[in-house]
C-alpha cells in the first residue's frame, strides 16, 4: 500500500487555502496604508526615497510596487506579495522539518501554522509580520542547516543575508541577532569563526542599504533617523474607561503581566500557548529523540524566549502580531510533542489535543471581526448603486479612500456640511472617533424618524445567539459580548431634512 505521506503537501495546501479564505480581512487602512505609500512611491518613480518608517520597509514596499506594475492597482494585487510569503513560510517549514525531524512533525506543524489565527489573518493584511517571519524563519533554518552540513559557508552567508532582509523589514530582527550572539558565545553547532560569515551576509545587506541612502539623501543613516524619530513619537495606547480591553484590543492588568496576557488572553493565538508550555518542557528533555532533533527543538525554544523578552521590553504597544515569531516556534514544539511525546502517555491523547487545538483555532477565527471596515465597504457598495453625491464623516471617508479611488468615485464622497435634501451616510462604527475628533458631526446622527435611503447590517454571530439564549450574556462585559455577537453596527444612508 502506497504511503499516505505523499498526500501531505496537498492536504496542507488545501487547509491553508480554506483557512485563509475563512480568515480573510484585506485592506485595513492601518499600517498597510503606510506600506501603500511606499509601494506607490516605487510604482511611480525609481529610485524612491521614503519619508516615513513603514514606507522604508523595502521588502514590503518594493514587491507591492512590482505587483501594482504587473497586475494593476487593486486590493488583491496589494496583498499578493504577502500571500506568496505566507505560503513560502509553510513551504520552508515543511521542507526543513521534513529533513531535520520527520514528515509527521512537519505535517502537524504546517497544519497549525495554517490554522492558528495570527498567521492566516495577517497573511491577508499588508502588515509587517508575515514578511518579517518569512525572513526570520528562513535565516533560522539556513543557520540550522549549516550546523548539519559539511559545507557551512554558503548556508551561513545566506542566513546572514536573510537576517539582513528581516532587519530591513523591521528592526525587531535584533532579537534574532541576540539569539545568534548567545549561540556564538556558547559556541553552538559550528566553530565561532564561522559566525562571522553570517555576520558578513547581514552587514552586506545593511551596508548596501546604507550606501544607497547615502547616495540618495546624503545621509547613510537616513533610515535609522526616520525609524528612531517615529519610535520616539509613538503614543502609549492604554486602558479605555469602562472597557476590559485597552486601545489595541489587549486585556491590560500590569506592565509585568501584560506581555503574558497578550499570549494567553487573545483569540489570535487561541489555545496555542497553553499547549506550548507542556510542549516546551517536554521538548527541552525530549526523551527518546535523537540529539539532533532535540537540539533543533531547544534552539526554537531559545528563539521564542529571546523574541518574547526583547519585544516585551523594547516596544511601546504590545500588539498581538508582534509575537508571531513566538507563535511560529510554538507550533513546531507542539507538533513534536504531539507526534513523539503524548503517544507515550496515551495513544489517543495526541488526537484529542490536536483536534481541540484545531477546533479552537477555527472558533477563534470565527469570532474575529473579519470585517473591520464593514462601514467603509458598505459606503463603496452604496456609492456604486447611486449617482447622487454622498456626505459622510471624515473618518469613514478616509478609511474608505483606497476603495473609492480604485472605483473612481472618490470625487462624489464629501465630508463638508451636508445641505438640505442631501444624502448622508451614517457609520456608527466610527462614531466614537469622529465625535471625539470632529464634535460638530454629532449633529448629523439620524433623528427618530429619518428618511432612510439605504441601509445594511451584518448577521449576528452564532456565538452571540447562544450566549443570549443560555443566559450567559449578562455575565460578560458588554465589550466582550459585542465582539461575540455583532462586532459591527448597521450603517444607514438617509436624506438630510
Amino acid at each position: 500500500m502506497p504511503s499516505l505521506s505523499r498526500f501531505y503537501p496537498l492536504l496542507i495546501l488545501l487547509v491553508a487555502i480554506m483557512t485563509l479564505a475563512f480568515a480573510w480581512i484585506g485592506w485595513l487602512d492601518s499600517d498597510d496604508k503606510n506600506h501603500l505609500v511606499g509601494a506607490f512611491g516605487w510604482f511611480e518613480q525609481f529610485p524612491y526615497i521614503a519619508t516615513n518608517h513603514a514606507a522604508l520597509r523595502h521588502t514590503i514596499a518594493i514587491p507591492v510596487g512590482m505587483s501594482f506594475r504587473m497586475l494593476g492597482v487593486s486590493e488583491l494585487s496589494l496583498i499578493i506579495p504577502n500571500l506568496i510569503q505566507y505560503f513560502g513560510i509553510i513551504l520552508m517549514t515543511w521542507s526543513f522539518l521534513r529533513r531535520s525531524v520527520n514528515e509527521q512533525v512537519a505535517l502537524v506543524a504546517c497544519l497549525l501554522i495554517a490554522t492558528v489565527p495570527v498567521f492566516p489573518i495577517f497573511a491577508s493584511v499588508v502588515f509587517t509580520e508575515t514578511t518579517e517571519l518569512f525572513y526570520i524563519a528562513l535565516s533560522f533554518w539556513l543557520f540550522h542547516s549549516a550546523t548539519l552540513s559539511e559545507r557551512k559557508i554558503g548556508w551561513l552567508f545566506a542566513a546572514g543575508i536573510s537576517a539582513g532582509l528581516g532587519w530591513l523589514t523591521r528592526e525587531t530582527t535584533a532579537a534574532l541577532l541576540l539569539l545568534y550572539g548567545v549561540l556564538f558565545l556558547i559556541g553552538y553547532g559550528i566553530p565561532r569563526r564561522y559566525y562571522w560569515v553570517m555576520a558578513g551576509g547581514f552587514l552586506l545587506v545593511a551596508g548596501l542599504e546604507a550606501l544607497a541612502m547615502g547616495a540618495l539623501t546624503g545621509n547613510p543613516l537616513y533610515r535609522y533617523e526616520i525609524v528612531l524619530g517615529k519610535q520616539g513619537n509613538i503614543p502609549y495606547k492604554g486602558a479605555v474607561d469602562g472597557d476590559v480591553f485597552n486601545r489595541i484590543g489587549n486585556v491590560a492588568v500590569h506592565p509585568v503581566l501584560d506581555p503574558l496576557l497578550v499570549l494567553f488572553a487573545n483569540h489570535e493565538f487561541a489555545l496555542l500557548f497553553y499547549a506550548a508550555i507542556p510542549a516546551a518542557i517536554w521538548c527541552w528533555r525530549a526523551p527518546g529523540l535523537p540529539t539532533q532533533q532535540r537540539n533543533t527543538l531547544r534552539l526554537l525554544t531559545g528563539c521564542a524566549i529571546i523574541w518574547f523578552l526583547f519585544v516585551s521590553t523594547v516596544l511601546t504597544n504590545l500588539h498581538q502580531r508582534y509575537y508571531t515569531v513566538c507563535a511560529y516556534a510554538a507550533t513546531i514544539l507542539i507538533a513534536a510533542w504531539l507526534v513523539h511525546g503524548l503517544p507515550r502517555v496515551n495513544k489517543y491523547l495526541p488526537i484529542v489535543v490536536f483536534t481541540t487545538l484545531l477546533s479552537a483555532n477555527f472558533l477563534a477565527i470565527y469570532i474575529d471581526n473579519r470585517s473591520p471596515l464593514f462601514g467603509e465597504r458598505a459606503l463603496l457598495e452604496f456609492a456604486q448603486q447611486t449617482d447622487e453625491d454622498i456626505y459622510t464623516d471624515p473618518s469613514t471617508r478616509r478609511r474608505a479612500l483606497f476603495f473609492l479611488t480604485n472605483a473612481g468615485i472618490e470625487d462624489r464622497i464629501y465630508v463638508s456640511t451636508p445641505p438640505p435634501n442631501a444624502v448622508f451616510f451614517y457609520n456608527p462604527n466610527r462614531a466614537k472617533h469622529w465625535a471625539r475628533t470632529y464634535p460638530e458631526w454629532t449633529a448629523y446622527q439620524p433623528d427618530d424618524s429619518p428618511e432612510i435611503v439605504w441601509s445594511k447590517s451584518e448577521k449576528r454571530k452564532l456565538t452571540g445567539i447562544i450566549l443570549q439564549r443560555t443566559g450567559l450574556r449578562d455575565k460578560l462585559p458588554p465589550s466582550i459580548y459585542r465582539r461575540l455577537n455583532l462586532p459591527n453596527l448597521p450603517v444607514t444612508a438617509y436624506r438630510v431634512q
